[in-house]
């Protein structure tokens, strides 16, 4: 046998084999495919997913601005509180206050239109005291 006619045989053996060898990998790849019904579950999964992804992140905003809106709050007040410290003078502290105040802080702040039980609470003059003063004074009731 001449080595032309033994390469052409081997040719052909080894075409058949790889058409074989594709042949078995078709059908191995189809048995492992997966199901057009394992795809619309995945597919809904999916879907189910997005929208709670959705409404988690309006809930998130939602929280953040509620949170901004409490936060500014507290900033006002904190102004409110910064400014009131300012009015009373130089002797006010964070410490809850003292009887240490007199008459006159007491109409002071009754002149700027505060309720005896405001003034209570700043001065730390019982609510009674500071009507008391604002009557024996003349400034009208409280």
């Amino acid at each position: 046998m001449s080595p032309d006619k033994i390469l052409l045989y081997a040719q052909i053996v080894i075409q058949i084999f790889l058409v074989f060898l594709v042949i078995v990998l078709i059908l191995r790849d189809r048995k492992r495919s997966v199901s057009s019904q394992a795809l619309e579950n995945l597919k809904k999964l999916l879907e189910e997913t997005q929208k709670i992804n959705e409404e988690f992140a309006a809930a998130i905003q939602q929280k953040t601005s509620m949170v901004q809106h409490l936060m500014d709050e507290l900033e006002n007040r904190m102004q409110a509180a910064q400014n009131l410290k300012t009015v009373l003078g130089p002797g006010v502290s964070n410490k809850p206050a003292e009887k240490s105040h007199s008459t006159a802080d007491v109409l002071r702040l009754s002149k700027e239109g505060r309720d005896a039980l405001e003034i209570s609470r700043i001065t730390g003059i019982p609510v009674g005291e500071v009507h008391l003063m604002i009557k024996l004074t003349g400034q009208g009731e409280p």
